[in-house]
């Protein structure tokens, strides 16, 4: 139960994985996620918590498939998430392939473009002068969560309606969930473009991650045989269909296992029918992905 000892016009509890968002004027009450803890409220116009200042700039926006940004580069930090549909941010160093739901970081005075491959719709956020620094010091995607997702998805249909002041709590939460992403192994392309059936698989694969998906069932939804997947596989992501598969489900097996789900429900719900063998291959995730 949370109690606040002057009565309260609106605000935000947030807890690092649960955010309430509440209104007492017209008994709006909008809960993402489930246990509650720390609050950002207004009590009759004055701050409970302390003056916010604005530090992030959000802005949604919307790309037509194969619509393309000039190359450009910003004076502050920025972090992309995509809402929905897909493209490539292209750098000096190359191409790198965005799906929904993944969020990359961008460092400041990286040159970069953008190439819808769909029709998109993206979150921009830029830093303002006083965010710290980020530890991370080239572009790549971060390790977001399931509420991360959903403060997305409320941000994106909800903020033109949010008062100043309330987004300025929001403003304070979604810094706070940026600092504690961690980066994740993304997609480099070898070339600035991507087949669309090897999109198509990618995509699929994405959306429905489990260990058991063959190669040769996506080969029948994509159109394309086996054979030209592996060659699409190797020519322009360097890599194999089953190295491609085991990162996804590493990744989504290391989300989960960080949002407190069991190992067991982990490994079944990516389509493991031994644990041994999924606590194995997970292990050896692990230890791949801590520095030398």
């Amino acid at each position: 139960m949370v109690c606040f000892n002057q009565p309260v016009k609106y605000g935000v509890i947030y807890n690092y994985n649960t955010i309430l968002d509440f209104d007492n004027t017209n008994r709006r009450v909008v809960l993402i996620g489930l246990p509650l803890l720390k609050a950002y409220c207004h009590t009759n116009g004055l701050e409970q918590c302390g003056i916010i200042m604005k530090r992030l700039n959000h802005v949604i926006q919307y790309y037509e498939s194969r619509q393309t940004t000039q190359s450009h580069e910003h004076s502050v930090y920025q972090w992309v998430y995509v809402h929905e549909g897909s493209g490539i941010i292209s750098t000096e160093d190359g191409g790198f392939l965005l799906l929904t739901g993944q969020l990359v970081y961008i460092p400041a005075y990286v040159s970069h473009e953008f190439i819808a491959l769909k029709s998109s719709c993206l979150s921009l956020i830029f830093s303002g002068e006083d965010v710290a620094t980020p530890p991370i010091q080239s572009i790549g995607l971060l390790a977001s969560h399931t509420l991360w997702t959903q403060l997305m998805a409320y941000l994106r249909h909800n903020q033109p309606h949010l008062t100043q002041a309330l987004w300025q709590h929001y403003d304070a939460i979604l810094l706070d969930q940026l600092a504690r992403f961690t980066p994740l192994q993304g997609y480099r392309l070898s070339s600035g473009c991507v087949d669309p059936r090897l999109l198509n698989v990618i995509e699929s694969l994405s959306h429905s991650v489990s260990i058991k998906t063959s190669l040769a069932s996506v080969s029948q939804q994509s159109g394309a045989s086996e054979r030209t997947l592996n060659r699409l596989f190797a020519e322009q992501l360097n890599t194999t269909y089953q190295a491609f598969r085991y990162q996804l489900v590493m990744q989504k097996a290391q989300q989960a296992y960080e949002q407190g789900e069991s190992v067991t429900n982990i490994a079944f719900d990516l389509g493991y029918k031994s644990l041994s063998a999924f606590s194995r291959a997970f292990l050896n995730y692990q230890k791949s992905m801590k520095p030398c």
